[in-house]
C-alpha cells in the first residue's frame, strides 16, 4: 500500500518535472522569437495555453489508442472448439515425442554426456528442463 503510494507520487513528480522543463524551454524560445517582435509580455499565457493543449491532445490520443482496457465487445463466431481449424491448431502446437527425443539427443551430444551422466548432472527431471 505504502509502496504503491510512493510509486504514484514519484510518477506524478516526474510528470511535473517534465512539464516544468518543457514550459521553461518553451518560454525561453517564445521570449526569443516574440521578443524580436515586441510581444514579450504574452509569452507566459501563450506557453500555458500551448502546454495545456499539448497534454490534452496527447492524453486524448493515448486514450484512443490504449487497447489494454477490456471492452464488452465480443465477436460471435460459428467456430466451435471441435472445428477443423481448432483441431489443426491444437496438433500444430503440440510437440511430438519424436521431436522431444531429437531435442534430448542433441542436448546430450552438445554436452558430450550419456543419459546416466545427464541425470547425475541435471537431476532426475533433466528431460523436462
Amino acid at each position: 500500500m505504502v509502496q504503491e503510494l510512493l510509486r504514484e507520487l514519484l510518477r506524478v513528480g516526474f510528470i511535473f518535472l517534465k512539464v516544468s522543463i518543457f514550459c521553461f524551454i518553451f518560454i525561453l524560445v517564445l521570449n526569443f522569437f516574440f521578443g524580436m517582435f515586441g510581444i514579450g509580455p504574452y509569452t507566459i499565457p501563450i506557453t500555458v495555453i500551448v502546454v495545456i493543449i499539448y497534454y490534452a491532445v496527447k492524453h486524448l490520443i493515448k486514450s484512443s489508442t490504449d487497447h489494454s482496457e477490456r471492452t464488452d465487445y465480443r465477436e460471435d463466431s460459428n467456430e466451435s472448439p471441435s472445428s477443423e481449424y481448432y483441431q489443426q491448431r491444437e496438433t500444430f502446437n503440440k510437440t511430438s515425442q519424436i521431436d522431444k527425443d531429437k531435442l534430448v539427443r542433441a542436448r546430450l551430444e552438445r554436452f558430450h554426456l550419456s543419459e546416466d551422466e545427464a541425470e547425475i548432472v541435471f537431476g532426475k527431471a533433466w528431460r523436462n528442463k
